[in-house]
C-alpha cells in the first residue's frame, strides 16, 4: 500500500525543499568525530603507495633551494678556515717564542729584550 504511494512521489522534489543549512546545523559533530576510529582508517592506508608518488627528486631539490645549502657550506667553511688560521697563527707565535728562547739560551742572554708585544 505505501510502495504505490512514493512511486508517485517525486523524491528529487521533496529533497530540494529540504534546508540542508538547518539539517547540519542540528548535527552534533563532535559526537560523529568521536564515533570515527581513526586508527582503522590509519591501517587501511598504503603508505608505500603515497611515498612511491612523491618526487623525491623534485622535493629535495625544493627543500635544498629553500635552506640555501651552498650558502650555509660557504659561511661554515669560512668559519672553518678562520678558525684554522687563528690556530695556525697561535702555533706560529708559540713556535716563534720557543725559538727565542732557545737562542737566548744558545747566546747567553736573559731574553727580557725579546718579550712577545
Amino acid at each position: 500500500m505505501v510502495v504505490p504511494v512514493l512511486d508517485q512521489l517525486d523524491l528529487d522534489a521533496v529533497v530540494a525543499r529540504v534546508d540542508v543549512d538547518a539539517v547540519a546545523a542540528r548535527l552534533d559533530l563532535d559526537a560523529a568525530a568521536d564515533r570515527v576510529d581513526v586508527r582503522r582508517i590509519a591501517d587501511r592506508v598504503d603508505i608505500d603507495a603515497i611515498v612511491a608518488r612523491i618526487d623525491l627528486v623534485a622535493l629535495t631539490e625544493q627543500v635544498l633551494r629553500e635552506i640555501d645549502l651552498g650558502r650555509i657550506v660557504r659561511e661554515t667553511g669560512g668559519g672553518m678556515a678562520e678558525e684554522t688560521v687563528d690556530a695556525f697563527r697561535v702555533q706560529a707565535m708559540h713556535a716563534d717564542r720557543l725559538v727565542n728562547r732557545a737562542t737566548d739560551r744558545l747566546l747567553r742572554r736573559d731574553g727580557r729584550n725579546h718579550a712577545p708585544p
